[in-house]
């Protein structure tokens, strides 16, 4: 499903937010789609059932697809998302759309929306940090000698 003509890149000021948005400062893993493992690590901003507002990155380019995982606190498996990136904020971030995520995936994602704080508005102070709802873990395997 393509939803990008939706945004506009390179436009920011603007809080364009339709759907609720919480604060979601926690690492992001972005994986390579043949082997799993991490090829780099985003920071989140907030996250809506839509999508996710990481901060810039130089890895990413407007239209990329990425398989991303993060995790939730109390959860073994991380959560796991397949993402595109329609909008370049600049200074603000990239924000990465869902890309039909499953119902199990959606209802994980909206359970862990309501243990979060609200997103501010762009230029406004956010609240505070919440503690130990979410965090990020890299795993490698050995490597063989």
């Amino acid at each position: 499903m393509d939803l990008s003509h939706h945004y506009m890149p390179g436009t920011q000021a603007r809080d364009r937010r339709r759907h609720p948005r919480t604060r979601f400062d926690t690492e992001i893993l972005v994986l390579d789609p043949h082997t799993a493992r991490v090829q780099y690590v985003l920071v989140g901003a907030d996250l809506s059932e839509r999508g996710i507002r990481v901060e810039p990155h130089p890895g990413i380019q407007l239209g990329d697809q990425l398989e991303v995982a993060f995790f939730e606190a109390g959860e073994a498996d991380p959560v796991r998302l397949c993402v595109e990136a329609v909008r370049d904020d600049g200074n603000l971030g990239w924000l990465l759309l869902f890309l039909e995520p499953d119902r199990p995936t959606q209802r994980r994602v909206q359970r862990l929306m309501r243990k979060l704080p609200a997103a501010a508005s762009f230029g406004c102070p956010p609240d505070e940090t919440p503690e130990g709802i979410a965090f990020g873990r890299i795993q490698t395997k050995p490597v063989q000698a």
